[in-house]
């Protein structure tokens, strides 16, 4: 099939947070239990690892469970550049923004993320419509301390915010 024609069946975002949400660090400091749980499930403990904050989510047009206000979170966002369209493995940037109640734990879910980086090379995860092949995340710009005020009226929310960098296989891994 010629590079014109080629389909792209990952969502390379969606492949770095599947795999985000399973990695063990990630867990022990972005995991939270739902209270109550799913009926039927016992124990139903999720990770805060999305494209977007869910903090003060009250409107109608999110309907998926709300971030508590003092909880660590963590988000990927794409950051620019061009899709590279003649290879088959797509070389992304994004932004990390390493949420916390306080600074402190901020940096928790911040040393999380760079754990997550050192350790998660050549990863198969199950994303939409199968299973994705990552090769590797890592950091290109050191963390800033930033506070966004519209999270948390009342001060803002402490917020490390960092670029990084990952290669994800475009087509889906038999």
């Amino acid at each position: 099939m010629s590079p014109a024609t080629h389909i792209v069946d990952v969502d390379p975002y969606e492949a770095i947070i599947a795999l985000a949400r399973l990695d063990p660090a990630m867990m022990d400091v972005c995991g939270v239990y739902d209270d109550p749980p799913p009926i039927g499930t016992g124990v139903f403990l999720r990770t805060q690892v999305d494209m977007r904050h869910h903090y003060g989510q009250e409107h109608a047009s999110y309907d998926g469970p709300r971030w508590k206000q003092d909880s660590q979170g963590l988000t990927f966002t794409p950051s620019g550049g061009s899709p590279e369209l003649t290879v088959r493995v797509q070389a992304i940037t994004f932004e990390a923004r390493c949420y916390g109640d306080t600074p402190q734990e901020a940096q928790e879910v911040y040393k999380a993320l760079m754990t997550f980086c050192r350790i998660n090379y050549q990863r198969v995860v199950s994303i939409t419509g199968g299973d994705a092949l990552v090769y590797w995340v890592k950091p290109l710009i050191g963390p800033r301390l930033i506070v966004e005020p519209e999270v948390r009226p009342s001060g803002g929310i402490p917020c490390w915010v960092c670029q990084l960098k990952a290669e994800v296989s475009e087509e889906l891994v038999a």
